[in-house]
């Protein structure tokens, strides 16, 4: 079976090397356009109710809902590409629409490789895929308050913005290398690689 969970027999995570290359330079706090946090989702029928976290949030710091959900704000020049427009905002809000263990969806990855932070809400293992300190966890605040005021602590201090990108600048962990190896491997031939191995165990199992 193939899904994106690490425990399947053909893992398919969403983060690949052909189509990510997340260690971008960053857009420094004092040159980015829009100190505000943004929000893109079409989706408001989520399965973990993020709709209502950015409620939420929109009444603690500024936040704009740039698509159909929850829409706010139209940003002029927004008709480019998804990266040049969440490139213009200090945070991005990366709100999966389930919590699920290892569906770590282009919400992350994008925003990584777009170079802006991501502030993360889905995957309860996404410590699992993260690089360490590439991201703000909403899990790691004991409420939506909590959470706002660090975030407006983020857009006031260019210090505690750039120690979320100090991680772009260094190598990787050996571990996060090594969990991701399997992306270098295109998706169908790793079904094809686990064939033959499968393939492989039974024959010595009847030999």
């Amino acid at each position: 079976m193939s899904t994106t969970s690490f425990e399947s027999d053909v893992p398919l995570p969403y983060f690949s090397y052909a189509e990510y290359v997340i260690q971008k330079p960053h857009i420094k706090l004092r040159d980015v356009e829009r100190k505000k946090a943004v929000f893109v989702a079409r989706n408001c029928l989520s399965k973990n109710d993020r709709e209502g976290l950015v409620r939420s949030l929109m009444e603690l710091l500024p936040v704009e809902s740039v698509s159909s959900c929850l829409h706010n704000a139209d940003v002029p020049g927004s008709r480019g590409s998804k990266v040049d427009l969440v490139r213009r905002y200090a945070l991005y809000l990366a709100f999966e629409n389930q919590n699920v263990d290892d569906y770590v969806t282009e919400k992350l990855w994008g925003a990584l490789d777009a170079g802006v932070l991501p502030v993360y809400y889905g995957a309860p293992n996404v410590w699992q895929h993260a690089p360490p300190g590439s991201i703000v966890n909403v899990r790691d605040f004991p409420s939506t308050e909590a959470l706002a005021a660090h975030l407006r602590a983020i857009l006031a201090n260019e210090t505690l913005y750039e120690s979320y990108h100090a991680w772009r600048y260094r190598p990787l962990p050996a571990w996060w290398v090594a969990r991701f190896e399997i992306t270098r491997t295109h998706s169908e031939c790793r079904t094809c690689l686990w064939a033959d191995a499968r393939r492989e165990q039974l024959r010595l199992a009847g030999a």
